[in-house]
């Protein structure tokens, strides 16, 4: 009984800045993963344009027969199927990593201006109804209410129709889909001309 109105109280200031200071390292993790993300995406792009271009040149210069070509067309569009997924793989979690960072962001701003009155028993991780300690990264529920309630705002905003659109520059759509958008073009355009100079001459 005792412990559970020790764990009540709030934490000292020298606490509540350690608490300060493992946010801004969340923080500068979360914002690195989105970093890594994206990089991750334009490389794999920058990879594949060439490759693509590259590979149905130098198979329609090998003369092969047309129906060889055709199965070889087959393949390069399974290809970019496949690098489509990759990349909307690695936006989706560059999304979350920047929710994320601004939800931690908000809970730091309530720490540093103690409008969050923090508790021992605020600050333990959230494990109730079954939760595995891995699915919330061992991350209090206040911290949670808080990137959930960035991650509903963003909901709406990461659509098909929206990253379609993104790539017209009049149209103000969020920053993160106009350097999203122009990746799915550019596969898109490469394996079409791909597919041309390889059918050619079939």
């Amino acid at each position: 009984m005792t412990q559970k109105i020790m764990d009540k109280y709030k934490i000292s200031d020298d606490d509540r800045q350690r608490y300060i200071d493992w946010l801004k390292a969340e923080i500068a993790l979360n914002d690195s993963y989105h970093n890594h993300k994206e990089t991750m995406a334009w490389v794999a792009t920058a990879f594949y344009l060439p490759a693509i271009l590259g590979l149905a040149y130098s198979a329609n210069r090998m003369g092969l027969h047309c129906a060889w070509q055709i199965v070889f067309a087959v393949v390069l569009f399974f290809l970019s199927a496949i690098i489509l997924c990759f990349l909307c793989m690695q936006f989706k979690m560059r999304w979350e990593a920047a929710d994320a960072a601004i939800g931690l962001r908000r809970v730091m701003a309530q720490a540093c201006n103690h409008t969050k009155p923090l508790s021992k028993e605020d600050l333990e991780p959230d494990l109730k109804d079954g939760k595995e300690l891995e699915e919330h990264k061992g991350w209090p529920q206040f911290i949670w209410d808080e990137v959930d309630q960035e991650i509903k705002r963003n909901k709406g905003k990461r659509t098909c129709r929206n990253i379609a659109l993104a790539i017209f520059p009049w149209k103000n759509l969020d920053p993160r889909l106009k350097s999203e958008s122009p990746t799915y073009y550019a596969i898109i355009v490469a394996t079409v001309l791909g597919i041309i100079i390889l059918l050619v001459d079939c």
